[in-house]
């Protein structure tokens, strides 16, 4: 009877004589690891580690700033299903991060109107600032976050109020520096909804004073503004009209257009039918001799001031415009593959946007899939831009028109992949599925030697990690596991170790120990340039059998070679490993009288200490 009690119930019959034996508890991830799980979406994890007692307002770090909460970090990633998740179990909707922006606010930055609704929901806010004074509404419209900007409109958020320099969202709104274009549509959305376009800040500056920048994208938010009672007669504290302001400031454009210049109140017109989608009234503007490319950019763009406009064809193609007006466009005589101030042509800004109907209109016009510049903007093509931004659709279209989905040379932003890798980094899973089914190989993605399986399991996207098991995909440490034994058997383990150090391939050497190969005595004499990636690797191959002083041409050890190329950490674990800091070359010289030639100074502080 005990026996059954205790199998039935195990200690919890006071009856059966039994001591309670405690049921072991799931021990709650890290605060980071929560706000991880919310920033990716993952409910079903981020539900698992909230029933594992995990905090719902954990404070962690998210996107390399401290006090983030998992709630900031879903708003923050248009994860509105994890921002449900987390105020279901109770998540503070006002608690804000280390300078006082709300989740809220974050629903702006992550371009999430759900987000934003859900909050609101919960009972937020609105007029919320941050250490600044901007409230989430000052932020939504100076991110140009159009859908949120509705969404908060909606709930009752102040249109009228001001905030850091007493600026009003309106004039918030107003970029004076960057891709204006990108906020002439949340101008047109506030003025619509009845901003006051005549309402001054604590300068004196009216909207108009601040949409001054000589741009195609502040021509455009200057005739949004006049058209809608505009005061162009305002003069700020010192004295100025908006007029007199852009005069001072070289903005020819913007005082062309006050003084009634004919081509430039066309160019005007022209935008402004762009920004309606009105094919008739472009065709219109274009007879009545509005410049077609106007506010573009030749190959020599990177050394132009940097304005991010274009011309007329970049606010079509950010516009989403129709396939009409693009022919109307390109048969004015728009360039098509012309790029704007960052480099970038109208099928990148298409492209990047998911605007397929655009895009498409586009390339049947002519336009290149791929830039026609000696230098694209971080090395990085149209299809690059879209796969990063999950644009599937874009990312086939591209395809289909002949564009190569391989490697970037964006070395700048620390990536370098083709276009299979921003998908999978960015957790785009329909992306990764569609490049997947043209054939993209599995394998390296990057400059790196990740393949794309390293990648989506860094990045913690599982769903992506699943579809890159079932076509094949593997680990950096998987191929090189079968490299080792494949090269085992037709090389031997000196042929092993041989292709490991001329390839400097350092997946392949720990693959080599993990089979428990005991590389060749002078094997760190000809690997240490990679070990300086993975300096970790030295003490491994030491205990193996590698000898840390062994030498090769002029008598050079790896301390030698380290402490010249001022290598401070492989100097510091060649040091721990053994290294003798005294060995001389055939020249006579010490790593440290190399460091001292060409080191840094943490290299001959390192080996300064270890001479003798």
């Amino acid at each position: 009877m005990r026996l059954l009690c205790f199998t039935l119930l195990t200690g919890l019959l006071a009856g059966c004589g039994s001591t309670p034996v405690a049921t072991a508890q799931p021990t709650p991830p890290a605060p980071d690891a929560v706000v991880r799980l919310a920033e990716q979406g993952r409910t079903d994890a981020l539900a698992r580690a909230l029933d594992a007692g995990a905090d719902p307002n954990a404070v962690g770090r998210g996107m390399g700033l401290d006090r983030w909460t998992p709630l900031i970090g879903a708003a923050a990633n248009d994860r509105p299903e994890a921002v449900r998740l987390l105020l279901e179990r109770g998540a503070d909707p006002m608690l804000p991060d280390s300078t006082g922006n709300t989740p809220l606010r974050y629903s702006a930055e992550g371009l999430s109107p759900e987000s934003a609704r859900l909050l609101i929901e919960a009972g937020v806010d609105l007029e919320a600032r941050n250490e600044e004074g901007t409230t989430p509404l000052g932020w939504a419209v100076f991110k140009g976050a159009d859908d949120v900007v509705t969404v908060l409109l909606d709930a009752g958020a102040d249109i009228e109020g001001t905030g850091p320099g007493g600026r009003t969202a309106l004039s918030r709104a107003i970029r004076t520096f960057g891709d204006s274009f990108g906020n002439a549509t949340t101008v047109a959305l506030l003025l619509d909804r009845g901003a006051d376009p005549t309402v001054s800040d604590d300068r004196g500056q009216t909207p108009l004073h601040r949409a001054i920048s000589d741009t195609p994208g502040g021509l455009l938010v200057t005739a949004l503004l006049l058209d809608h009672g505009a005061d162009t007669g305002t003069r700020d504290n010192q004295g100025q009209t908006p007029g007199e302001l852009a005069h001072e400031r070289g903005a020819a454009r913007i005082f062309s257009f006050y003084v009634g210049e004919a081509q430039t109140l066309a160019q005007a017109d022209l935008l402004l039918a762009i920004l309606d989608d009105d094919a008739e009234a472009v065709r219109t503007a274009l007879a009545a001799g509005a410049p077609p490319n106007a506010g573009v950019r030749g190959d020599d763009f990177y050394s132009d001031d940097f304005v991010d406009d274009g011309g007329p064809l970049h606010l079509a193609a950010h516009m989403g415009a129709s396939e009409a007006v693009i022919q109307v466009l390109a048969e004015g005589g728009a360039t098509l593959d012309a790029v704007n101030g960052a480099g970038h042509p109208a099928v990148k800004v298409a492209a990047e946007r998911g605007n397929t109907t655009t895009l498409a209109a586009l390339l049947a016009a002519g336009a290149a899939p791929e830039s026609t510049t000696e230098r694209p903007f971080l090395g990085m093509e149209p299809i690059h831009w879209a796969a990063a931004a999950g644009e599937a659709g874009a990312v086939q279209m591209l395809l289909d028109a002949g564009a190569s989905p391989d490697y970037s040379t964006n070395a700048s932003m620390g990536y370098g992949y083709n276009a299979l890798g921003f998908a999978v980094h960015f957790g785009h899973l329909e992306t990764v599925r569609a490049l997947l089914d043209t054939g993209m190989e599995t394998g390296q993605v990057g400059e790196n030697p990740y393949t794309a399986l390293d990648v989506a399991i860094q990045r913690g996207w599982p769903e992506v990690e699943a579809l890159l098991r079932t076509r094949g995909g593997q680990t950096t440490a998987e191929m090189a596991q079968a490299e080792a034994e494949a090269l085992l058997s037709e090389d031997g383990p000196e042929g092993a170790w041989s292709t490991a150090s001329n390839d400097q391939n350092t997946a392949l050497m720990r693959a080599l120990l993990a089979l428990g190969q005991t590389p060749p005595t002078d094997f760190l004499a000809g690997a240490w340039y990679a070990l300086q990636f993975e300096p970790d690797l030295v003490p491994l191959l030491v205990d193996a059998g590698a000898d840390v002083n062994a030498t090769e041409g002029g008598g050079m050890t790896p301390l030698h070679y380290a402490a010249a190329d001022g290598l401070g950490p492989l100097v510091s674990v060649l040091l721990d490993a053994g290294a003798d800091a005294s060995a001389t070359d055939e020249s006579g010289k010490t790593p440290l009288d190399w460091a001292l030639e060409y080191g840094d100074s943490e290299t001959i502080a390192l080996l300064s200490e270890d001479a003798p």
